[in-house]
């Protein structure tokens, strides 16, 4: 009887949890006048060659390729890579084959080029070596594509490391949210125009 009201009370942990996940984006999308979609993940790909996540939205709701997924208050983690009627896969930021425009949150459009690392972690190409990174800067997303509004928070830079030109340098990012747990995410139905 009690382990039967320890995966009871786990279960409803769970659902707390994913309600106010849910909730957090709703007022994000809701004060930015985002249309979107909710989904849940359905299934996860976490290894060395793919970070994969499925979801049980798909074409029927709106879903498209490329569409921007995000969890929380606007963190992003990925992009719809393919469609179905009813699912959707996302290829999220630390899958190898990722790569996505991106902008420090203060350095007043200076960035460079996030690829995924390993499925551990993201690392930025392409900064201008002039500009000033540290440790702890905020990366978000830079707006330059169609789908992908500006300004969603990516993760923190860990370290920086003196690029192999000397007009570059590198930043290793580390995201805002582990993967591992992802239950509840946003797909964003809008596309944009994208920034010059």
């Amino acid at each position: 009887a009690l382990q039967k009201l320890a995966v009871e009370n786990r279960r409803l942990e769970a659902q707390i949890q994913a309600c106010t996940m849910v909730e957090a984006q709703s007022e994000f999308l809701a004060a930015r006048g985002l249309p979107s979609v909710p989904a849940r993940v359905i299934a996860k790909i976490l290894s060395a060659s793919a970070h994969v996540i499925s979801i049980d939205r798909g074409r029927r709701d709106g879903v498209s390729v490329g569409a921007p997924v995000i969890v929380e208050n606007g963190i992003f983690i990925g992009q719809v890579m393919e469609v179905g009627d009813t699912y959707a896969k996302v290829m999220l930021l630390t899958d190898g084959r990722s790569v996505v425009s991106a902008e420090f949150d203060q350095g007043n459009g200076i960035g460079g080029v996030l690829n995924g690392e390993y499925g551990i972690s993201l690392r930025m190409d392409l900064i201008p070596k002039d500009f000033l990174v540290s440790s702890g800067d905020l990366v978000v997303t830079s707006g330059t594509s169609q789908t992908i509004p500006r300004g969603l928070p990516v993760g923190i830079v860990t370290r920086v490391q003196a690029g192999t030109s000397k007009f570059f340098q590198t930043a290793y990012v580390q995201t805002l949210v582990p993967y591992q747990t992802l239950d509840v995410v946003a797909v964003l139905t809008a596309v944009l125009e994208p920034r010059p």
